[in-house]
């Protein structure tokens, strides 16, 4: 397990155009981008437009880890889906969209179909189970695109979407933002990344 403390600041290169924290807080407002070039990432609150983009993320997200041998459970992303767009203040579900090839001569703004997501961060806050004067934020599920991106598209994305958890958790006041990692794969890649990120370890997650 891996925490971000608000003491640490992340350092991440930009990517234009990325969601501002007014966006973040109020989330059944959710902003999208009127024209994104292509190539570019806005980390954004999901839409209920977005829901079947984010579903073939999340099956070819969950067919990289070490559990791919399990049936994805459409009815358990129906149920998840239900509670994210319900918009409680304590949760919130950031999606990574890019733009696709297009003509940078055509003036119209970008259209979905234009549009891809390519990475995914669900998140809750609440108090810790002992103690009344810690709030954490963390983070169930990190997803960016096995497939669709190479590795330093991946990481920008991945760093991107931690910066923005960052940012809404300060409007929940977080005292940490943390993250769980059990996709059982690509360890030691993840762990330099999220220490990258300025993530320190404050325990690990094991199968006994």
């Amino acid at each position: 397990m891996f925490g971000f403390s608000k003491e640490k600041k992340l350092e991440v290169a930009e990517a234009a155009p990325l969601a501002d924290e007014q966006t973040l807080v109020d989330q059944k407002k959710p902003s999208s981008p009127d024209h994104l070039k292509s190539g570019q990432i806005l980390i954004r609150v999901i839409e209920p437009k977005d829901k079947e983009k984010c579903r073939e993320l999340l099956k070819a997200h969950h067919a990289s880890t070490a559990y791919a041998d399990y049936a994805f459970s459409d009815d358990k992303f129906e149920s998840h889906a239900a509670k994210i767009y319900a918009y409680p203040e304590n949760m919130v579900c950031l999606v990574a969209e890019r733009a696709l090839e297009r003509d940078q001569n055509k003036a119209e703004p970008t259209t979905d179909q234009e549009t891809e997501i390519i990475g995914l961060l669900w998140a809750s806050a609440g108090s810790y189970a002992l103690s009344d004067e810690l709030i954490f934020a963390t983070c169930h599920i990190i997803a960016v695109h096995p497939v669709k991106l190479g590795r330093l598209s991946a990481v920008k994305t991945f760093m991107l979407l931690i910066k923005a958890v960052k940012t809404w958790s300060k409007t929940r006041g977080a005292d940490e933002v943390l993250v769980h990692v059990t996709t059982g794969t690509n360890l030691k890649a993840t762990d330099r990344l999220l220490r990258r990120s300025g993530a320190k370890t404050i325990g690990g997650g094991y199968v006994v």
